[in-house]
């Protein structure tokens, strides 16, 4: 399987790969920072044709991109990324003819503001 891992610099990301790689899955990253276990896009999630580029040729996108912490600023931050952001995920699958996404959200879900 050749997977996809947005957001795979992280702290889940950083133990999935290696797990997926020991059995014999192929995968990239797409994060804003590079990754020192596998080849990484630099990108945002919320650029569709961004993420579509690196999705081409995948069978999975497992989408681990998040806006999680306390001090996250602007708090707006926590719905661009995390809303706009998985959007961003299907719309780029739809184009890059993928039919499975794995969605993974950190344990805290900020309310929309205003």
């Amino acid at each position: 399987m050749k997977a996809l891992v947005i957001g795979g610099s992280g702290f889940i990301g950083s133990r999935l790969i290696p797990a997926l790689a020991d059995r014999g899955h192929e995968v990239k990253n797409f994060d804003r920072v590079e990754s020192p276990l596998v080849t990484t896009t630099l990108g945002e999630v919320t650029d569709t044709d961004a993420v579509a580029g690196a999705a081409a040729g995948h069978d999975i996108i497992i989408n681990l991109a998040a806006a999680h912490r306390d001090d996250v600023r602007p708090v707006s931050l926590y719905d661009t990324v995390n809303v706009d952001g998985a959007r961003s995920v299907v719309a780029a699958a739809e184009r890059a003819s993928i039919d499975r996404i794995l969605h993974e959200h950190g344990r805290r879900v900020r309310p929309r503001q205003g």
